[in-house]
């Protein structure tokens, strides 16, 4: 999650990583990322985090989906986010901004490229406050919450 955002000036505020908001714009989605790492490090306690989902302003079936939760073991915050278009232009716009998001990452865990995932269509297949999963480890119910505008630009 700390790559979401950078700070180039210790005293100044945090702006977006210029790779994700472009990617995220090329698929005209409205997120305000530092607003979603501020909720991300500040709201969320370790052993709970729901998935959020964020639907194009212009584009059918075209997502971002962050998974939100925190590992109670984890001291890195990793978390995993999901694209999904349908659009092949939209595709071919955002996939070099996503690769150089993951290439200059601080810890890369995984990158992975597919034509159709299971877990984003389980995902989007729900509806908003759906329990997707019940993570053992912590014993909580993950919910997917498809957002409206609360991490807008």
């Amino acid at each position: 999650m700390t790559d979401w955002t950078c700070c180039p000036d210790e005293y100044g505020p945090f702006c977006p990583n210029t790779d994700l908001k472009a990617a995220l714009e090329a698929m005209h989605i409205n997120l305000n990322i530092c607003n979603l790492n501020d909720y991300y490090f500040d709201d969320i306690t370790v052993g709970t985090g729901d998935i959020l989902v964020f639907k194009s302003s212009q584009l059918t079936n075209t997502y971002f989906i962050a998974d939100l939760y925190r590992e109670i073991t984890d001291q890195l915050d990793i978390v995993a986010f999901y694209v999904s278009s349908p659009h092949q232009e939209v595709f071919e716009q955002a996939k070099p901004y996503l690769r150089h998001f993951f290439d200059n990452a601080k810890c890369q865990i995984a990158y992975e490229e597919s034509c159709s995932s299971m877990v984003v269509n389980n995902i989007v297949k729900s509806k908003s406050g759906d329990v997707y999963r019940v993570i053992k480890e912590a014993h909580y119910r993950q919910k997917v919450i498809f957002e409206t505008g609360r991490f807008a630009n």
